[in-house]
């Protein structure tokens, strides 16, 4: 849940960065052209972001369906 969601935040703030900057933000005169291209990499790293969310839906209701609540799956095992 983390890697998906830390590398969407890094994206969303990256291309938030490079609107702020427009023109500008895109060019290799700022270290956002790279920071965008890191980012992107970030997300696709270990297998797309589909793939993850497929694979945390399918756990979260595997856990609903075991014990009748999601608190497992979400890393909450008091």
């Amino acid at each position: 849940m983390a890697k998906v969601h830390v590398a969407n935040a890094l994206w969303r703030i990256v291309d938030r960065a490079i609107q702020v900057h427009g023109a500008l933000g895109i060019t290799t005169d700022m270290p956002l052209e790279q920071m965008l291209r890191g980012s992107r990499f970030a997300r696709l790293a270990d297998g797309a972001d589909e793939v993850h969310m497929q694979t945390i839906a399918r756990n979260v209701i595997r856990a609903y369906e075991e014990n009748g609540s999601t608190r497992a799956a979400t890393g909450d095992l008091m």
